[in-house]
């Protein structure tokens, strides 16, 4: 039972830390975007280096998802300002 609970454990860490990570990633980036300057590379480093030694290779999978909804977010932003958005979007907003 002792080792069950030690993985159970480890897992709501894994789980904390790394909805910690998305979520100040995220702020940060959202904060960038409303200044008009936003800079991946600065904040991929930053947090990266903050979190890499708790979450090893998860904080790359973390913020990776981050990149996929900021290219999501950027490719509806194009689409909206060629006219082309699919007609079931009605709004587009920065990931929250």
């Amino acid at each position: 039972m002792k080792s069950r609970r030690n993985l159970i454990t480890a897992v709501r860490k894994l789980a904390n830390l790394s909805s910690k990570l998305f979520n100040e990633l995220n702020y940060e980036r959202r904060q960038q975007f409303f200044k008009h300057h936003v800079d991946f590379e600065a904040t991929w480093d930053r947090y990266y280096g903050k979190y890499k030694e708790e979450l090893g290779v998860n904080a790359q999978a973390v913020m990776q998802k981050d990149n996929e909804a900021r290219s999501s977010f950027f490719t509806l932003l194009k689409l909206r300002r060629e006219g082309s958005l699919p007609p079931h979007i009605k709004h587009v907003a920065p990931p929250k």
